[in-house]
């Protein structure tokens, strides 16, 4: 999993790019 997308869905909106890893 790239846990540095994790920072980045609280600072902006819950958005899928951000979360397409998981």
């Amino acid at each position: 999993l790239n846990y540095f997308l994790a920072p980045r869905v609280e600072e902006e909106e819950f958005n899928d790019d951000d979360m397409d890893e998981f």
